[in-house]
């Protein structure tokens, strides 16, 4: 079993805490970076900030229910950079609205999971999250560890079916994609940046 390296994007620190203690506890991971926003968690991707020199996470749990830049918001931006896309972003809310869940598949989520309401299940929910990860599943980066043997192989694990590890299309060119440049993701960035300055300070 090879640990991997998560970044939670959580904002109730209760519930960070306790998938913190699931996954260390089952020694599934060996770093867990948590954000408690998404443009914490943007920081973080691009080594930005007070966050320079933080590694990119094997996997990102995105709660969808943020303050200011909403879930969906943050997914649709990681999605559509070329230097981002690969990195699996498992869905991880309370939110379990319909709506909700085709528009997180349509920025290219690889799973939405609904947080159960129940303690114990919450906890067996978020090992066995963190056991497919690391011992079935393969991430396409690893922090940059070469693969430790344990567990199948990349090809094996590409055929295992299975609703957390969903492709999207990174494969195909952004520009093929219709997405927007670095420097235009940069100025959404900045113009989402702008529009929650103005609520906050409107009457």
């Amino acid at each position: 079993m090879t640990p991997i390296r998560f970044l939670l994007v959580e904002d109730d620190a209760s519930h960070a805490r306790l998938v913190e203690l699931v996954l260390r506890e089952h020694r599934v991971a060996n770093a867990i970076d948590v954000a408690p926003d998404a443009e914490t968690a943007l920081q973080m991707l691009y080594d930005e900030g007070s966050h320079e020199g933080t590694r990119r996470p094997d996997v990102i749990l995105l709660d969808l229910r943020l303050p200011g830049m909403d879930g969906l918001a943050f997914l649709e931006i990681v999605k559509a950079d070329e230097q981002l896309c690969s990195i699996p972003v498992i869905v991880l809310t309370s939110d379990d609205a319909p709506e909700a869940r085709v528009r997180a598949y349509a920025q290219h989520a690889n799973s939405f999971l609904r947080k159960p309401v129940d303690f114990e299940r919450f906890i067996e929910m978020v090992r066995e999250l963190g056991l497919y990860w690391t011992l079935w599943s393969r991430p396409p980066h690893l922090s940059g560890r070469a693969d430790s043997g344990d567990g199948p192989s990349p090809a094996t694990s590409s055929q295992n079916t299975s609703s957390q590890d969903t492709p999207n299309d990174c494969e195909t060119p952004p520009h093929e994609r219709g997405e927007a440049s670095g420097t235009d993701r940069a100025s959404r960035r900045g113009t989402q940046r702008s529009d929650r300055d103005a609520s906050r300070h409107s009457p």
